[in-house]
């Protein structure tokens, strides 16, 4: 699964949210196994210098959200997190999809790999 996950990430450095609070928020994508605790990867470095980009974005819109303490580089910060994220479960879904389809189509052509499992492994009969 991916989201938002509370707690200190490896590095230590802590991802503020979107409105500025002090509560510490890492993004991770989260892949569980069973038996064991969860493994999780950033999506990005959140320790990471910033970079000074130029946008082009709607004067009065901007005027407003200054006026009112907004700070737009937050703003859009959170938003491309968000953006990144459900781009990477879309990408994973898709990979899934091809996984299955690519099974379906060996069952179809060899039979469930459970049965030879078995077949294999099954004592041999006394005779």
């Amino acid at each position: 699964t991916y989201g938002f996950v509370r707690g200190a990430p490896s590095n230590g450095r802590p991802y503020r949210d979107l409105l500025g609070g002090t509560d510490p928020i890492h993004v991770y994508k989260t892949r569980a196994f069973a038996g064991r605790v969860p493994m999780q990867t950033p999506l990005f470095d959140a320790g990471a210098r910033k970079q000074t980009v130029s946008l082009t974005v709607n004067g009065d819109l901007y005027a407003r959200i200054r006026a009112l303490g907004i700070s737009a580089s937050r703003v859009l910060e959170a938003a491309l997190v968000q953006a990144l994220r459900e781009k990477q479960v879309e990408l994973l879904r898709a990979e899934i999809r091809q996984d299955m389809v690519a099974l379906a189509d060996y069952v179809a052509g060899h039979g469930h790999p459970a049965a030879e499992l078995r077949e294999m492994f099954d004592a041999p009969e006394a005779t």
